[in-house]
């Protein structure tokens, strides 16, 4: 943090510049976060970012398909030690979990249920605080949205990509918020873009 905040330190200053420019970059940005694949679509962006999307530090919210995955599979998880699974002692979601990952099949499909129903219901944007949620919001470094595309950026200066969240040992950030990025995408083009930003525009 402080210093060694990428975020703060190389991120907003670099795109601060930019943005003091033309937004004529934007399609360069947009290339460099295809460049990988043998194929990608043409730069969507022939405007500015949304003035009322936020660029730094956004909040994104969990998958909701990926929160429906976990309730679904949680054989497949690391869930923290029982009691209270990450939870409140004694409260209503430390109960609730008990009956998810207890050994009581009843109790555990009508635990399941409920929670597929309350997804369903709130989904990701939903999800905070809740006692099905075993994902929570992440934050990207940076978010360029149109009306027509969405570029996420991910700067790093010596920080590491996390290989893991705390309930799932297989949840690579980076794919982490190329699923949360398809979701807020809500069907325009989107692409993730992970960099070693510095400050020399």
């Amino acid at each position: 943090m402080g210093q060694y905040n990428s975020s703060k330190t190389r991120v907003e200053p670099t795109f601060n510049e930019l943005l003091s420019r033309q937004p004529a970059w934007l399609p360069d940005l947009w290339r460099l976060a295809v460049s990988t694949r043998s194929r990608g679509p043409e730069p969507p962006f022939t405007d500015a970012p949304l003035p009322n999307s936020k660029i730094y530090d956004r909040a994104l919210t969990p998958s909701t398909a990926f929160l429906k995955w976990m309730v679904q599979n949680t054989d497949k998880l690391t869930p923290p030690p029982a009691p209270p699974f990450g939870a409140t002692p004694g409260g209503v979601a430390s109960a609730k979990r008990a009956h998810l990952f207890g050994s009581h099949p009843d109790l555990r499909e009508a635990a399941r249920a409920e929670a597929l129903k309350e997804i369903e219901a709130k989904g990701g944007k939903g999800s905070a605080r809740q006692w099905w949620a075993f994902e929570g919001f992440t934050h990207v470094d940076a978010c360029f949205e149109t009306e027509e595309c969405l570029l996420l950026v991910e700067g790093k200066r010596t920080e590491a990509v996390s290989p893991s969240t705390r309930w799932f040992r297989s949840r690579n950030q980076l794919w982490r918020n190329v699923e949360v990025a398809g979701e807020l995408a809500n069907g325009r083009p989107f692409g993730m873009l992970d960099a070693a930003i510095q400050r020399n525009v």
